[in-house]
């Protein structure tokens, strides 16, 4: 709801200056701009937090499903 007010403010407010369909577009740009700024930063802190997983812990991992499916020998007693 929030989102919807403010967009009904910005459309008035630049709805002064510029016709209608202009001031739509310019809009949807601004939105656009902030949307793309969001997601680049948002891809910055996933490349920066990278791996997500300790590389201990893949090694480990492929270690145990190497022993899991490894045939099993026979033990002689």
């Amino acid at each position: 709801m929030t989102i919807g007010s403010s967009t009904a403010l910005l459309l008035r407010l630049l709805d002064r200056r510029l016709s209608p369909t202009a001031s739509a577009a310019l809009a949807t740009g601004l939105y656009a701009g902030g949307a793309a700024a969001l997601g680049a930063a948002a891809l910055a802190e996933l490349r920066r937090a990278w791996p997500l997983v300790p590389e201990e812990t893949v090694v480990s991992l492929r270690d145990d499903v190497r022993a899991a499916s490894a045939p099993e020998r026979p033990t002689t007693t």
